[in-house]
């Protein structure tokens, strides 16, 4: 079975289903019986050698138009553009995304938007493009992440008939592919490791709740010394166990904790508070101050 291009989209691979009618997989154009026997005849008889100016003039304007529509929204300069359009160039010169052969899946078999994609990544690597993290403010090398999600937006829109979602796995696998085939002289660096940013802003909230909590609280009861001794022993149990959760097990609302560390605070610094003070003073009940009290004494 020979695998042929769409020549509709000429990003996706036609495929022939039960009842006869071959499709692309990727635009879902219908292409009619004697055009593909004409195509599987042309192939046949230039196998392995490479398509005609016309068809690669058809898949740079495509590139051209995908990247023209994303610089701005990755930011990129008009010279990473040039390297990408050039890195594409090459890269389809090598065979790139083109599945043509037996009918088997080659190491090159990737689509359009996905060879896009790699070379975006290749270009802003090599020439250093990086961007400034919302949350921490440093600046970052761009990544497949970033590239697959203005990707996925803007093919839409410039590309409509592409139905295939871009993954940015995939577009690191790519990536790695040319830079070995391409004879590319730089490093992809490993993947980064996901930060759930909505759990840190959850953590610091409930953390900040309970420092809240224990001033108050101590305050009301009159017990000064504790103060301090509670925000860092508050502090240290978050350090040790870094979870969203101050207390394994125990999602209790941030007076109770406060509480706890109170009372543990007050026999470290000698100033007398019983629970019974702390539970009428924080408003809570004792079965909920003893669970957490119980877990954090045995830190």
């Amino acid at each position: 079975m020979v695998m042929l291009d769409c020549p509709n989209c000429s990003g996706g691979r036609l495929v022939v289903d039960i009842e006869g009618k071959t499709t692309c997989e990727n635009c879902g154009a219908e292409v009619p019986p004697d055009q593909y026997q004409e195509m599987i005849a042309a192939v046949s008889t230039n196998n392995n050698k490479p398509l005609p100016p016309s068809d690669r003039k058809k898949h740079l304007a495509k590139v051209d138009l995908l990247v023209d529509n994303i610089k701005n929204d990755l930011a990129l300069s008009d010279g990473i553009c040039q390297e990408i359009k050039y890195l594409y160039d090459k890269a389809y010169r090598k065979g790139y995304p083109r599945r043509l052969g037996d009918g088997t899946r080659t190491k090159r078999h990737f689509y359009l938007t996905e060879c896009v994609g790699a070379c975006i990544y290749l270009a802003a690597l090599e020439r250093g493009k990086k961007y400034r993290d919302f949350y921490d403010r440093k600046k970052k090398n761009i990544t497949p992440m970033q590239i697959q999600n203005e990707l996925n937006r803007i093919k839409k829109i410039v590309l409509p008939r592409y139905k295939r979602v871009v993954e940015p796995s995939r577009i690191e696998r790519c990536a790695r592919l040319m830079v070995k085939e391409l004879g590319l002289q730089m490093t992809i660096p490993p993947a980064p490791v996901t930060v759930n940013h909505n759990a840190i802003m959850i953590h610091n909230q409930q953390r900040n709740a309970i420092k809240y909590a224990i001033i108050d609280i101590a305050d009301k009861l009159g017990v000064k010394k504790c103060v301090s001794k509670s925000l860092s022993m508050l502090e240290s149990s978050v350090r040790k166990n870094n979870k969203i959760i101050i207390v394994n097990g125990h999602k209790r609302k941030s007076e109770v904790v406060a509480g706890a560390f109170i009372y543990l605070a007050s026999k470290k610094t000698g100033e007398k508070v019983t629970l019974k003070r702390i539970k009428r003073t924080a408003g809570i009940n004792h079965e909920s101050l003893q669970k957490i009290f119980t877990e954090l004494e045995k830190r």
